[in-house]
């Protein structure tokens, strides 16, 4: 008889309940029939395994995620990790910026502790993380991802990239007119006519990253930076720009959120996607479990299916890049490499830079 390993054992079939609209588990799905479905090296399995004994044993129901983007976005992979680990779901809450830090500043000012994972971008997690508010992550096998994605004290893990790009209305502007540099956006013809997400007061936003990164390589001057703030119309996230571009309000929008786009282009919407290689950049979506986590056993759980082959391939197939080793590109995109940012590490350098730029633009476009 095969031995199933130490601490499973007796952990055999499934008992469901109706619970809060999701199957309740008194006991684990047998050890070697989750196994089976997972994909990935014997390791990460293991982990996967003991991670799942253990978060149903301690009746976790699954981590409240913390995510800066439309929950809907990324229901495919929700689906998918509660067909993975019967009787825990990951349900996700927007909170953006301020509102994230004053959702936590709450729960820790009260004690009463909600969230459990923040999934947003590394320069929110290295901040979150100098507040001592975020736990030790043990991935179960580091190496599947670089070390540029890895916090270097095992705070943070990046587990998928959004790219932003131009999206276009192809009735207003040809494709062998699209911009292919910040110059040429900023071209007199376009002057009022084309809007990007606004980067507002935070540093980081989706109009500093691209600025900081061209402004430091010499690809654009101050005149650039005061030009785009002025001619262009800074406009609210993407999923809201959006629109106003299909319906011809706007010709172009900068640095949208290329998921978003696929979408609507998806649906009919009259839009168009480029990716010129000197305007998108991508952007690393970071993982870490908040040091009061509810339920951090199931927590660690998800964060380490996410860089599985199975879930990266779910996130290429929503049009995002994953992070591990391997991981598939969504079809029909570039490569990593043909990106503005391409090979630049999310470090602690790179922060300082885009922190230094954003206090620049700021008196720059007062």
């Amino acid at each position: 008889m095969r031995m199933i390993p130490t601490g499973l054992a007796g952990l055999l079939l499934l008992g469901l309940a109706a619970c809060s609209g999701q199957a309740a588990v008194d006991k684990p799905v047998a050890p070697e029939t989750i196994r089976a479905a997972l994909t990935g090296d014997v390791a990460t399995k293991d982990a996967l395994v003991r991670l799942y004994g253990e978060a149903i044993a301690s009746k976790e129901p699954g981590p409240t995620v913390y995510i800066a983007s439309v929950p809907e976005e990324l229901k495919p992979l929700t689906d998918a990790f509660a067909r993975a680990f019967p009787g825990l779901r990951a349900d996700y809450q927007r909170y953006i910026g301020d509102k994230l830090a004053a959702r936590l500043d709450g729960e820790y000012a009260s004690g009463k502790h909600s969230g459990d994972i923040v999934l947003v971008s590394t320069l929110e997690l290295r901040a979150l993380g100098k507040t001592g508010r975020l736990q030790p992550l043990a991935l179960p096998s580091p190496d599947i991802v670089d070390a540029q994605y890895r916090d270097p004290d095992g705070r943070f893990v990046s587990v998928y990239k959004k790219a932003f790009t131009v999206a276009y209305n192809p009735k207003l502007v040809p494709d062998a007119q699209v911009p292919q540099t910040v110059q040429q956006a900023l071209d007199p013809r376009w002057q009022g006519r084309y809007t990007f997400p606004s980067a507002g007061n935070v540093a980081g936003g989706t109009g500093d990253t691209p600025m900081a990164i061209l402004t430091a390589s010499g690809r654009a001057t101050d005149a650039d930076v005061a030009k785009l703030y002025g001619d262009g119309v800074a406009g609210p996230p993407s999923s809201e720009l959006l629109p106003a571009v299909a319906q011809g309000r706007y010709a172009f929008a900068l640095w949208v959120n290329a998921a978003a786009v696929q979408a609507q282009v998806d649906r009919g919407a009259p839009l168009k996607l480029a990716f010129p290689p000197k305007l998108a950049f991508l952007a690393n979506v970071t993982a870490g479990v908040l040091d009061k986590a509810p339920h951090p056993v199931s927590s660690r759980l998800f964060i380490a299916w996410l860089l599985t082959p199975a879930a990266q391939k779910i996130l290429a197939d929503l049009n995002f890049y994953g992070t591990a080793k391997g991981a598939p590109v969504p079809n029909g995109y570039p490569a990593a490499d043909r990106f503005l940012n391409a090979g630049q590490p999310e470090d602690e350098a790179w922060a300082d830079r885009l922190q230094s730029f954003h206090q620049h633009r700021l008196a720059l476009t007062k």
